[in-house]
């Protein structure tokens, strides 16, 4: 397990969303230029600013931000950092470039899918200039210099805006949500499945990382994992475990509430651990972030099975 905060050119930075430590990242890699992958949610935008200058850059210094996908919590304080960074334009999936110029739909959709409250916690977005957004081609090189360049890999599944930049000086990879949530300080993945998510589409993408020769996952929950394989067959086994969950749910006659009980149960025991850490971030889990990832692949899944 890699500990610390940075990676030969790769800087882990800490949103400290809602107030959790070792939860979700972003992250600067450096070569003549420099580039941020993921924002964080609107309200750690000071927070990400502070990373930035804790590791002895200053935003002027960023030229690309790269976002992995368009979910409030990776992509939220895009609009306001970038007013401290007049030489920076903002890459993403050019499917949801739209969005990032206009946030207003995404701020509906989480109000919607999470409620209120959860749309508060993430703060208000700030549309960001349409010539300071690019949308992004698979397999497009992002030359930063010194040896070091970012090739983007559409992996949608988690998010239909999915991508992984494959980064050439470490043979790392950041794969946002793709293959789930990783904490290494716990040693625990889970597999997110928020409304809009594809758990064949995830699966698909997880089988193309899988061919690329990647010594480094840089995760967006959380941090750095030297063990990218081996993670991807545990992901894989339990996106597996979820369709037969659902379809034996089914066999015996259940309804797609069911569906949501048995999924919620199985990632329950899952983050007992968590209680140890005693910040909160269990109760988050047990309280909003399962049942709603449980609801949203039993929607999924039905939707699927009618189709």
């Amino acid at each position: 397990m890699i500990t610390g905060e940075r990676f030969d050119n790769v800087y882990l930075i800490d949103v400290k969303m809602f107030g959790f430590t070792g939860w979700c990242s972003a992250y600067l890699i450096v070569g003549e230029k420099v580039a941020l992958i993921d924002t964080g949610p609107a309200n750690s935008a000071e927070v990400v600013r502070a990373g930035i200058l804790k590791h002895g850059f200053a935003l002027k210094d960023i030229t690309h931000i790269l976002i992995s996908h368009i979910h409030l919590d990776h992509c939220g304080s895009a609009g306001i950092l970038l007013k401290e960074m007049p030489e920076a334009t903002v890459f993403v999936h050019p499917r949801v470039a739209k969005h990032v110029i206009d946030p207003s739909i995404m701020m509906e959709n989480m109000k919607r899918e999470g409620g209120g409250k959860m749309a508060a916690r993430f703060g208000e977005l700030i549309p960001v200039e349409a010539s300071r957004v690019r949308g992004l081609s698979d397999g497009e090189v992002i030359e930063l210099g010194k040896g070091e360049s970012l090739k983007i890999i559409f992996t949608p599944g988690h998010a239909t805006s999915g991508i992984s930049i494959v980064e050439e000086k470490n043979s790392g990879i950041f794969v946002g949500d793709a293959p789930g949530v990783y904490l290494a300080k716990e040693n625990v993945l889970i597999i997110p499945s928020p409304f809009g998510s594809d758990l064949k589409q995830a699966m698909e993408s997880l089988k193309k990382l899988m061919e690329i020769p990647a010594k480094l996952f840089y995760f967006g929950h959380f941090g750095f994992c030297d063990t990218p394989k081996e993670i991807l067959k545990i992901a894989l086994g339990k996106m597996e475990r979820y369709w037969e969950i659902a379809t034996k749910t089914m066999e015996e006659n259940k309804t797609s509430e069911e569906i949501v009980n048995r999924i919620v149960a199985e990632n329950s025991s899952t983050v007992e651990q968590f209680k140890q850490r005693g910040d909160g971030l269990y109760e988050y889990f047990i309280e909003e972030l399962i049942p709603m990832w449980a609801r949203g692949f039993a929607n999924y899944y039905m939707k699927q099975r009618q189709g």
